[in-house]
């Protein structure tokens, strides 16, 4: 009697089921296990799909929906990432900080919690110089993909009088609450000289400088005289930024 073969196994991680999308006007075969799996947004779709047999071909596509601001671009770019992951791959290197936007814009709204941590930790590496652009660029991005860390970033490099203030057209556009809470905290710091470590007056560790034939009393710290501090009592008592923004910051998770 001849023994029974066993049937053959799938593998479970490099036999890989596929569903077609169409975007727009084109049309996209990508690992359904990825879209099922991981994001909350397609969670409940997979049962639907495979009674239906929609997306199993060209011919009959799940025609997906994207976000208002969102296009075929964005959706390849998420396509990249999540062909290799899908086996256990790295992400491709080459992706650009527009991709990187790309990827962050879709995985925010379709719920896909590690390419969201993994576009945010990519797109946090940056170059620029940390002047008034940079932190007004990282508010609004940090805004429209509700990223606490660059609200925060944001925020306080504009609230700080080591950063240039906004032309008035940029800070009107920010919204009257946001423009009259960042120039509250700017204003709250003492003007006090260039490179001044803003102390008060009264809480300054001094030394002895030796200037234009005499000696003086300076800051050990930022090495400015000491009446150039401003006194503690005529310092305003400012709220920590985290307070006064904690209506907006309060309901957003540090990632």
């Amino acid at each position: 009697m001849t023994a029974s073969v066993p049937a053959a196994q799938r593998h479970d991680q490099y036999y890989i089921e596929t569903i077609v999308y169409q975007v727009e006007n084109t049309l996209f075969r990508v690992p359904s296990r990825y879209f099922h799996e991981k994001s909350e947004a397609f969670s409940g779709a997979s049962q639907i799909s495979k009674a239906s047999g929609e997306g199993s071909s060209d011919n009959d596509p799940v025609k997906l929906a994207l976000p208002q601001d969102a296009n075929t671009n964005d959706f390849l770019q998420l396509a990249r990432l999540i062909y290799p992951l899908t086996v256990g791959l790295p992400p491709p290197t080459d992706l650009s900080r527009a991709d990187w936007t790309s990827v962050l814009k879709l995985s925010t709204a379709w719920g896909f919690r590690d390419l969201r941590k993994l576009a945010i930790a990519e797109l946090s590496k940056s170059d620029s110089p940390k002047d008034s652009e940079y932190f007004l660029e990282r508010l609004e991005i940090g805004r429209r993909y509700s990223v606490k860390l660059w609200i925060l970033e944001g925020l306080r490099g504009l609230s700080s009088t080591s950063t240039s203030l906004l032309p008035l057209e940029k800070l009107e556009a920010l919204g009257l609450k946001t423009a009259m809470r960042l120039l509250y905290i700017r204003n709250s710091q003492p003007a006090n000289t260039a490179g001044a470590c803003r102390t008060a007056r009264e809480d300054v560790s001094t030394t002895s400088s030796y200037r234009n034939g005499y000696y003086i009393t300076v800051c050990s710290r930022c090495n400015c005289p000491v009446t150039e501090h401003t006194l503690r009592k005529d310092l305003m008592q400012c709220p920590p930024l985290e307070t006064i923004f904690d209506d907006e910051l309060s309901m957003l998770e540090m990632e």
